[in-house]
């Protein structure tokens, strides 16, 4: 049964770990999501507008479709995208797509994962900082992964903690051998 961790994170006990749902953040700040949901009517009324002429210049009408496919897919991913993490002792398993399809899924060995930590969220759009958000990071050998973004100090915190209930994520051994 899923309980309600922090913010909009909800989580539960499975047979060998924990299971945490994060929810999508819908927020409507990034330029480009602005200027994408913006464009929708204006798609939508050149489709049905070029509907009933002569397609002859089919190519444009093309273009318009395939833009406004790609504005409702980004406005599904907006409104119901979300996050499940699988923590167990050996395995820990993110999934992210809407209505609980698997649009991406990535599988870490946990043996091999470490220094769990929190970084400043950036827009995908912009690289620019996002003000009160943070990303969720740990290291998988040499190579940093993100492994939720946009979360609140709070939410965040509360998650590594949950996390760190179930593996240690040492820190980096190459920072600890420095010291």
């Amino acid at each position: 049964m899923l309980e309600p961790l922090a913010g909009r994170l909800k989580w539960e006990h499975t047979a060998e770990g924990i299971r945490v749902i994060v929810p999508s953040r819908f927020e409507i700040g990034p330029l480009g999501d602005t200027i994408l949901i913006a464009c929708i009517p204006v798609l939508v009324v050149d489709v049905v507008a070029k509907m009933d002429k002569d397609w002859r210049g089919w190519s444009w009408e093309q273009l318009t479709l395939a833009l406004l496919v790609v504005a409702v897919l980004r406005l599904i991913t907006l409104f119901a995208d979300r996050t499940v993490l699988t923590l167990n002792p050996a395995w820990l398993t993110a999934r992210r797509g809407p209505f609980g399809l698997n649009w991406k899924k990535s599988s870490f060995a946990t043996r091999r994962l470490h220094n769990l930590r929190t970084v400043p969220s950036t827009s995908d759009w912009t690289g620019i900082k996002l003000q009160g958000r943070e990303t969720v990071q740990f290291d998988e050998d040499n190579h940093t992964c993100d492994l939720v973004k946009q979360l609140t100090h709070g939410e965040a915190a509360v998650l590594i903690e949950k996390m760190l209930e179930i593996h240690s994520f040492q820190p980096d051994p190459s920072e600890v051998a420095g010291q």
